[in-house]
């Protein structure tokens, strides 16, 4: 056999198991007016877009078999979680989500890792990264950055400070004057309290419930990010978060948090990737 043909081989060996590790799936829930949807994939994108009709399609694109699709319906929610197996990486770990809801829907959605992306939706949206708080301001100056500086392909994480969400707190009420008594509860009480806010949410209200289950596990899994590579590679530089809690709380003071235009804000932190060829 020649090397030439030893060389095919080869790569029609590793193009094999690639196709053989990727896999693609498809859910389809029916679902009434106002629904909820929840998305946490720890590595990968999640895009939702608005669909034609009352259905939530979900379609996932599983980079290996080291990670799993987890979902269900309970009344008016569906809940999608990607499901890392053991010995699964950033890499072996990595879900991509295309997720069609109805316009109305509220739509939660969480990635440690990927880019986030909603559209033309009607509906409360809520964008979850972890770990380090970051200024918007900053987020859209590295993006930019990124574009012009960052390596094709490679991934950026746009974070802040790395705090926990009590400091994050304490910031807040000392910022605003206006304090409120907070009870430490265990995690596990917090998501069976969580879980029953999203019961009566499903069956006696019909409205969006002020927290949920999910969102207690996400937390309970935060961890913090690292941007020395942004700040290397791109000179990214955000600023500490408390200017921003200072400016987004006297923004919302001064109107009464009545006005939905721009604002500064904190929020978590973003992953940019670097486009695959020139804009």
């Amino acid at each position: 056999m020649s090397t030439r043909t030893i060389k095919l081989v080869v790569v029609g060996a590793m193009v094999a198991g690639t196709l053989v590790a990727e896999s693609h799936k498809e859910w389809h829930f029916n679902v009434g007016p106002k629904a909820g949807v929840s998305v946490n994939n720890p590595y990968g994108s999640i895009s939702v877009k608005p669909s034609t009709n009352n259905t939530v399609v979900i379609n996932a694109v599983l980079h290996s078999d080291k990670v799993e699709v987890d979902n269900r319906q309970n009344g008016n929610r569906v809940d999608v979680q990607s499901h890392l197996l053991p010995g699964a990486d950033a890499t072996s770990g990595r879900v991509d989500y295309e997720v069609l809801v109805p316009a109305d829907a509220s739509v939660t959605l969480h990635s440690s890792t990927g880019p986030l992306r909603a559209e033309k939706l009607h509906g409360d949206v809520s964008l979850e990264g972890s770990g380090a708080t970051v200024d918007v301001r900053d987020v859209a100056a590295g993006l930019i950055l990124a574009m012009e500086r960052g390596q094709v392909g490679h991934r950026y994480v746009l974070g802040g400070e790395s705090i926990p969400l009590k400091k994050v707190l304490g910031l807040v009420a000392d910022i605003s004057g206006r304090r409120s008594c907070l009870i430490p509860v265990p995690g596990r009480l917090a998501e069976i309290s969580t879980a029953m806010l999203e019961l009566i949410a499903d069956h006696v209200t019909r409205r969006p419930p002020s927290g949920t289950a999910e969102g207690v596990r996400i937390a309970l899994r935060a961890t913090a990010l690292s941007i020395e590579k942004a700040q290397r590679e791109l000179s990214y530089a955000p600023r500490p978060v408390e200017p921003a809690l200072r400016e987004t709380i006297a923004y919302l003071l001064g109107t009464g948090g009545h006005h939905r235009e721009f604002s500064p804000a904190a929020m978590p932190a973003y992953s940019a990737i670097s486009p695959q060829s020139p804009m």
